[in-house]
């Protein structure tokens, strides 16, 4: 049986630099081979994804933000077991941009827009890739 849930991740820039984190641990054959995500997580039943946003970046990284807006959405299929409906949102960080990650997480990386993608893999590429997009014009 799949289960399937609604997420919502943050594409914080500031800087010219999009916030990245790497999972303290991670299971093999999960939609992100490496580790490297982006803050964010599942909606609980009935909850804004914007709302929801702010509590799992605070959550994750200690960092208030603002939603700016909705970007793309996408779909991953993780372990055969879960199907989940995600939306990525540009982001940007309101007062301190002190970070204090959550357990969950093992370090925090400012990737340089002008970055190349190769370290990167599955939805985050794309998400990568869109934010860009934005900044460069």
């Amino acid at each position: 049986m799949i289960t399937k849930f609604k997420a919502a991740k943050a594409a914080i820039v500031k800087d010219g630099k999009m916030l990245f984190l790497k999972k303290a641990r991670f299971e093999l054959g999960r939609a992100l081979k490496s580790g490297i995500d982006i803050p964010g997580g599942r909606l609980k039943e009935g909850e804004d994804p914007k709302e929801a946003l702010k509590r799992e970046v605070k959550e994750e990284t200690g960092l208030n933000i603002r939603v700016i807006r909705k970007i793309m959405d996408f779909d991953v299929i993780k372990n055969d077991k879960a199907h989940v409906r995600a939306d990525a949102f540009l982001c940007e960080v309101i007062g301190s941009d002190k970070i204090t990650l959550s357990d969950e997480h093992s370090s925090a990386i400012w990737k340089e827009l002008r970055d190349s993608d190769s370290e990167l893999d599955g939805w985050l590429v794309d998400v990568f890739k869109k934010i860009k997009e934005e900044y460069e014009k």
